[in-house]
Formats: structure tokens, sequence, C-alpha cells
């Protein structure tokens, strides 16, 4: 289970009222992962994964989710994080840090095989 603090809907609203991604559209807890609570968030703009970061500074974030944007902005697939009203990667949401992140097609893979290891190696490659 990935989903270690309940969100409300209300609370939900209030952390994307910072964002330019219009109203919340509805809202699901992720069960992948280990050790972040994920949501899968759409809203009338997109679809989006918030993640609320359990374990981990701001200080420690940032770097990470810059990174993230770095490579998406330079077509390496990688979902994008979106940025607040004021420029900022990374807000709160019940005094964790949390991230509205791109919500990319697929899913997560337990097992790969050789035609999805050749296609990440491809993908790094260039």
């Amino acid at each position: 289970m990935s989903v270690y603090t309940s969100v409300e809907k209300e609370e939900l609203e209030a952390f994307l009222a910072d964002y330019s991604v219009g109203g919340l559209l509805g809202y699901e807890g992720i069960s992948d992962g280990i050790e972040n609570t994920n949501y899968f968030v759409d809203t009338v703009e997109a679809r989006w994964v918030l993640t609320i970061f359990e374990h981990h500074t701001t200080e420690e974030l940032g770097f990470f989710l810059e990174l993230m944007e770095f490579l998406a902005q330079h077509q390496i697939p990688s979902a994008l994080p979106k940025r607040n009203r004021s420029g900022v990667i990374l807000g709160q949401i019940k005094n964790k840090p949390a991230a509205l992140v791109q919500r990319l097609n697929g899913k997560s893979i337990q097992l790969a095989t050789l035609a999805q290891c050749r296609a990440v190696g491809r993908a790094l490659g260039q």
C-alpha cells in the first residue's frame, strides 16, 4: 500500500488552488510504491500524480525535481513536475513536502522483459 497520508477532497482542492491546473475532477490512492504517498489526480487541465514525501526534506527533494524537469524539457522520457503559480516546484500538504507531476501513460513494471530493457537502454543512450 502506498497511501500513508490520507488527503480529504477539501485539502487537495486547497493544494491545487496554488497551481494552474483547473478544478479537481477526481482522485484516488495508488497502491504501487514503497515509501511515499501517491495519488492519481485528475483536473480540468490534465492527469497528474501527487506525491507526498514521507521521509525526505524540501532541501533533498528540490534537486531531484529540478533534474526531472531538466530531463523532460530536453526530450528525455521523464514526468514533468508542475510548478505552482509562484514558480515553486515543491509544495506542502499536511505539513509534508508534496509534488504534482505529469502523469505518464503506462503502468508499473514488476519484472522487465528483455525488450523493455533494450528500450530503456536506447532511451538512455541518446
